[in-house]
């Protein structure tokens, strides 16, 4: 998640009800077919969940007939979707196929390509004149009823509701997710990745209201990230084989026999490296990547109901010098320093993890203590080389590597322009002290005590 804002002294039943309104107002961008088709599918998801979720509130709105209508809208834009990783994965064909086959595959792909851009077929989206009627009364009743919404005795207790259903999405995936772990099946790729959109759509309102939604956010971005080679393969051998198994399904009339020989090959080459993705997810997503997760999930779920969640324990240790760590290990080099003004007080920092690409932040905070304000964004490195040049000696560079031991992360900071070497470990509600691995003990500063502060 790229911004987030936290007030805290909003109530979370009026941010509740305005993503309700929100989720009804984008009505309007769904029906208008220039609109990006991703930002309708994400749209159309969150509606179907809030609309299930909140059935009372919504009143005529949430009837069984406008909930199903939405979902038949998801089904159709899901089958583009999918038609359209499948051809992204038809245009990296293997290389080990026979120059002659691969020319059938290049000639289908073609095809097929232009069939998409025409939005024929499975690629079309067709709103039916049923669906179409049924969303432009929903449309209209959501543009009828805000002022009532609004004022609703049915939307009181909200966040309370939202907490509760948060907490079963939660339950639900983490089931899923185990699943996955145990047998990873085509099937249970889908589940995940509808189980994971129900997360993001009921975590909407805490955007301004939980200090701990950035951290579900990228949780959920990471889960995301692993599952999608996995998801695209899955979904791409599927959508190919009921074209070529289809015989009325326009895209695929005018290819060969060539070319569709070829391509019912490639749905063989995509279901064994569906077999390898789906492996590869299970092996990936360890066990305190589920606990992270877990707990942001409760996290986030106790800020809407208005619950403080267990506070969580850093402690930090000063080292002697840099430990010799175990192989696992993830490294991450960061800059970051901090521009304090009267009443705006800016932090930027800029990460590398490994060799990949170096990312640059910027977070705005105002007022002094604790914010009532916090918005954190992405800036491109331009900016923030300019910015760091008002930094001064306020800036610091560090390498930060983590080493999970156990249900614990620890994370080992090597301060890069000054000598200090200092150990953090985040501990859950209820342990006072963790216990020291030995690669980590015979390193601390023994005459230093640890220093304790809120995470």
């Amino acid at each position: 998640m790229d911004r987030m804002t936290w007030n805290p002294a909003q109530p979370i039943d009026e941010a509740a009800r305005r993503v309700l309104l929100e989720w009804l107002a984008a009505l309007e961008a769904v029906l208008d077919e220039g609109d990006d088709r991703g930002r309708r599918l994400e749209t159309l998801r969150g509606l179907s969940v809030w609309m299930d979720a909140f059935r009372r509130p919504l009143g005529p709105a949430g009837r069984s007939e406008h909930r199903k209508a939405v979902r038949r809208l998801v089904a159709q834009l899901e089958d583009r979707e999918a038609f359209s990783e499948a051809l992204e994965v038809l245009e990296t064909a293997p290389t080990h196929f026979s120059p002659r086959k691969r020319r059938s595959l290049e000639q289908a792909t073609k095809s097929l390509r232009l069939a998409f851009e025409a939005e024929e077929g499975p690629a079309a989206l067709a709103v039916d004149g049923e669906t179409r009627s049924l969303l432009k009364r929903l449309r209209r009743q959501a543009r009828r009823w805000e002022a009532d919404l609004l004022q609703s005795a049915e939307c009181d207790g909200l966040g309370p509701r939202l907490a509760e259903l948060l907490d079963e999405a939660g339950e639900q995936l983490m089931a899923r997710l185990e699943e996955a772990r145990d047998r990873p099946q085509p099937e249970v790729a889908s589940a995940v990745f509808e189980g994971l959109n129900r997360v993001m759509a009921l975590a909407r309102p805490a955007a301004e209201h939980a200090p701990s939604l950035r951290g579900l956010m990228e949780s959920l971005s990471d889960l995301r990230s692993l599952l999608q080679p996995w998801l695209a393969l899955v979904r791409s051998g599927a959508v190919l084989e009921r074209m070529v198994m289809t015989d009325d399904q326009r895209p695929t009339a005018s290819l060969s026999v060539a070319g569709k020989t070829a391509l019912q090959a490639f749905i063989e080459v995509c279901s064994r490296n569906a077999e390898g993705a789906g492996d590869k997810f299970a092996s990936s997503w360890s066990d305190s990547r589920m606990q992270d997760l877990r707990a942001r999930i409760a996290d986030v779920a106790a800020s809407l109901n208005d619950r403080p969640p267990p506070e969580a324990t850093e402690r930090i240790y000063p080292l002697k010098r840099m430990p010799r760590l175990p192989e696992c290990f993830t490294m991450c080099e960061v800059h970051e320093g901090w521009i304090d003004g009267e009443k705006i007080h800016e932090h930027i920092r800029s990460e590398r993890e490994a060799d990949g690409p170096r990312r640059f932040y910027r977070r705005l905070a105002l007022g002094t203590g604790t914010p009532a304000v916090s918005v954190e964004e992405t800036i491109p490195e331009d900016l923030f080389r300019t910015l760091w040049d008002y930094v001064g000696s306020a800036g610091v560079k560090r390498r930060c590597y983590k080493v999970e031991e156990g249900a614990l992360t620890w994370e080992i900071d090597e301060y890069l322009d000054r000598p200090l070497i200092l150990a953090r470990v985040l501990l859950p509600p209820g342990v006072d002290e963790p216990p020291l691995p030995p690669w980590l003990e015979r390193h601390l500063e023994r005459e230093r005590r640890a220093v304790e502060s809120p995470a």
